[in-house]
């Protein structure tokens, strides 16, 4: 299985690990490191091998990463993998809450090109001193962020987040998800489109998650990364705020 992953010409590495499965007990997972800059999605490699190898061996899945840990030996380190990729829910949500560390610029475009998911992190409380502090910054006092007498009668019962409040608090957040190591910096390069698609009472707590969408050279020896990013409300039905981010690192 795990050559016939190899011999797609985008594959350099490959290992496949059991997962637990609730009809099945266990099912495979290939663990695949693409070639830097290579758009492959977990649905071209699976139909890859549709006719190469006996169906019951195709794996349900498939996860991409920058590397395989390996012993000096050069052997998988399958416990690694499987402790990594095959975890239970509370795993699952330290790992979610974990920083994804990448190092350079030829692995931020392998994993922007394999649409990595960044995990989401911990969760940070918005209290009315966060948003006066934001309105006097602003001089945006409308009734309906500082005046809480007045906006428990309102159309939300108690005082909300600015949008823009909720926005600007992707920069503390953004260091929760990702940081590029090996690079001389990183800039905020500005938005492709942003969403407030439900307000943030006072006393909520948001979290942000992401995941990178894509990466361009933009000359320089720059790249430019597009993330889709989410500010989640805890228990909320919808997000309360959606951006696409564009960053560029200098090497």
């Amino acid at each position: 299985m795990e050559n016939a992953f190899r011999d797609h010409p985008d594959v350099l590495e490959c290992g496949v690990i059991g997962v637990p499965d609730a009809r099945w007990g266990e099912v495979g997972r290939a663990i695949i490191v693409l070639r830097p800059g290579t758009p492959v999605t977990e649905t071209d490699l699976l139909e890859w091998l549709d006719g190469r190898i006996a169906r019951y061996k195709i794996p349900k899945s498939v996860r991409f990463t920058s590397e395989l840990p390996r012993s000096g030996a050069g052997k998988i380190l399958r416990k690694q993998l499987r402790d990594r990729y095959a975890a239970g829910p509370l795993q699952r949500r330290r790992r979610a809450l974990m920083t994804t560390v990448i190092n350079g610029l030829d692995e931020l475009k392998s994993l922007a090109a394999a649409g990595t998911d960044l995990g989401h992190t911990d969760w940070m409380e918005i209290t009315e001193d966060r948003i006066n502090r934001f309105a006097d910054a602003t001089d945006d006092h409308q009734w309906i962020h500082v005046d809480a007498e007045r906006a428990a009668a309102g159309p939300f019962g108690t005082t909300i987040a600015h949008g823009y409040l909720t926005l600007s608090l992707v920069i503390p957040q953004l260091g929760g998800l990702i940081s590029v190591t090996g690079v001389s910096m990183g800039i905020n390069y500005g938005l492709n489109r942003v969403r407030f698609p439900s307000p943030v009472p006072v006393g909520s707590r948001i979290r942000l998650s992401g995941k990178l969408a894509s990466a361009e050279d933009v000359g320089g020896g720059a790249v430019q990364v597009t993330m889709d990013l989410a500010t989640e409300i805890e228990g909320g039905a919808k997000p309360a705020c959606v951006a696409q981010a564009l960053y560029r690192y200098y090497p």
